[in-house]
């Protein structure tokens, strides 16, 4: 199954760009905000992220496939950066086991073959939390505007989470 098993939001989602396939992003929008399910900004950002796909892609089939190779991709940063913030607070050792846990979990593998949105939600989440943690260790602006930069496009995939780590940042700093 390209999009999972029970693929409820995806399904919402595939239908809305390929409604929009070969239009605007403005009527990509239109359709999000047609839809009682997607008219949200927090449900935004997968779509969009797969309508940039459809734009280096523009075939539905062969996008769907280009979203799971990009889906991994993500995911392999995201496990580079799980790394980074794990040797942080762990022994070197213990760091690559739990970034090992992270990248080749059967839910991690299963979302990113299914090409779902929690890899591109969980990469900007991982990018968040990361640059959180760095603003401790030095260059604070620029991690600081990073942390509020991936905090701002995890708005669009759930807004209660950025609201969440905006708290954390403020009871941290």
């Amino acid at each position: 199954e390209p999009l999972g098993f029970n693929p409820n939001d995806s399904l919402i989602y595939q239908n809305a760009l390929e409604k929009s396939f070969g239009r605007s992003y403005g009527e990509l929008i239109k359709i999000l905000k047609s839809n009682p399910r997607t008219a949200s900004l927090s449900d935004w950002g997968y779509p969009t992220y797969r309508f940039l796909i459809y734009k280096m892609v523009p075939y539905l089939m062969e996008g769907l496939l280009a979203t799971v190779i990009i889906n991994a991709f993500f995911h392999s940063i995201s496990c580079i950066f799980v790394l980074k913030i794990e040797k942080r607070y762990l022994a070197n050792e213990i760091s690559i086991i739990v970034m090992s846990l992270w990248g080749l979990s059967a839910t991690s593998i299963f979302v990113n073959a299914s090409g779902l949105k929690e890899t591109i939600f969980s990469f900007f989440v991982i990018l968040a939390i990361y640059n959180l943690v760095e603003i401790e260790y030095g260059k604070k602006i620029k991690r600081t505007f990073l942390f509020f930069f991936f905090t701002l496009l995890i708005w669009f995939f759930r807004n209660y989470l950025s609201i969440f780590l905006v708290l954390v940042y403020l009871g941290c700093y």
